[in-house]
């Protein structure tokens, strides 16, 4: 039975086991522009475990520092912090370690700042 005229369509939830795969869709995806069916535009999102969230999540304040300082940066899959600072690149796989990268660089104040509420 379809969705009656009018209502948003289903989701469609896939499991793909091949990264190579869901590499290439999501980037057919972005390509693409925004694909339409019945005036419903069709949507993929990579889907991330609990664990995985709450780790890309933790970043959220050091993102929003190196943004403010003007560095390039991108969080790579799974959960790495990726920062470009003039010619050096660094990865950073933990909270606490981009943490301490700030503080050396003297991109935070350590009274303020606490990593817990990143």
């Amino acid at each position: 039975m379809p969705p009656r005229p009018g209502s948003p369509p289903w989701p469609l939830i896939t499991l793909l086991l091949i990264f190579r795969d869901i590499d290439q869709i999501l980037q057919c995806f972005r390509s693409q522009g925004p694909i339409r069916m019945d005036n419903n535009v069709i949507t993929a999102y990579r889907d991330y475990t609990v664990e995985v969230q709450r780790k890309r999540a933790s970043f959220t304040k050091v993102k929003q520092l190196l943004c403010d300082s003007n560095l390039t940066y991108s969080l790579l899959f799974p959960a790495h912090l990726w920062v470009i600072d003039g010619e050096r690149t660094h990865i950073f796989s933990s909270l606490e370690d981009a943490w301490t990268w700030l503080h050396a660089k003297g991109l935070v104040d350590p009274t303020k700042d606490d990593p817990q509420t990143g």
